[in-house]
């Protein structure tokens, strides 16, 4: 969800919005793991899956610049 969704975000930080989206997706995700008693609530997958959302937004962020590089090269 880190590398897909800052391509659908819009403004002026898409990265910094889906990572907050995706923060509260994760917490909420644990939460109700908590209420309906189908897991445990562990800060660790809540840590763990921010950080693969970081390192999705990164991902992306770095094949965006190649890409953008590219084209600009190749357009000149």
């Amino acid at each position: 969800m880190g590398f897909l969704l800052p391509w659908k975000m819009r403004g002026a930080h898409p990265g910094w919005s889906s990572a907050a989206l995706l923060l509260v997706a994760v917490v909420m995700a644990e939460r109700l793991q908590q209420l309906f008693t189908v897991g445990v609530f562990d800060i660790d997958d809540i840590l763990l899956n921010f950080i693969g959302v970081l390192l999705g937004i990164a991902i992306q962020g770095a094949i965006k610049g190649v890409a953008a590089k590219k084209e600009k090269s190749s357009g000149a």
